[in-house]
């Protein structure tokens, strides 16, 4: 069936969809409110070293220059079989994720904690911590809507790469004690 042969129309509207995401760094924010461009880095070492130099600054919003900080919305419109259009958001959320170095040796990662506003609650937030060991790092992760973690310790890469220590429990291990 074609629409000019229901409607007499060359073309019938049936559905679209519109998505908006925005993606900022906690640096990115304080360059604009101060006035400055954020540097450009090429390469990711220098990165690193960029990253490194920034959490050694005496500032506490320095601590979280890295966080990021993303809102996704998500529009809709469909036309019935009654002929009527329907708008609908889909998705509506602000969520925060990012990793403080608190020491050489220690930091804490925020993965994805934020709000839904369409569903009103929390997203799936986890956190995290990770240990340098020398040769071995230590890591745990938490995810507590989930009622999942995982702990962890490796070698960091190089010859004994292979070498892993995992434990990972959920909330079907329940009856298991740890």
């Amino acid at each position: 069936m074609f629409a000019w042969d229901d409607r007499k129309q060359v073309l019938r509207f049936e559905s679209a969809s519109l998505r908006f995401n925005t993606d900022l760094t906690v640096g990115k924010i304080r360059a604009m409110f101060q006035g400055k461009e954020e540097a450009v880095v090429e390469d990711v070492r220098n990165r690193e070293q960029q990253q490194q130099i920034q959490a050694e600054e005496e500032d506490f919003l320095s601590l979280f220059e890295n966080f990021s900080i993303s809102h996704n919305i998500d529009f809709s419109w469909q036309t019935g079989t009654d002929g009527k259009t329907r708008f609908e958001v889909g998705s509506n959320s602000l969520n925060c994720r990012g990793n403080v170095q608190l020491t050489k040796n220690w930091a804490i990662s925020v993965g994805n904690f934020g709000y839904d506003f369409k569903n009103q609650g929390l997203s799936y937030p986890s956190f995290g911590f990770t240990r340098d060991l020398h040769c071995w790092v230590m890591d745990f992760s938490w995810q507590p809507q989930r009622g999942t973690y995982s702990f962890n310790i490796r070698v960091k890469p190089g010859t004994l790469e292979f070498i892993k220590i995992p434990y990972q429990r959920n909330n079907a291990d329940a009856s298991a004690v740890f």
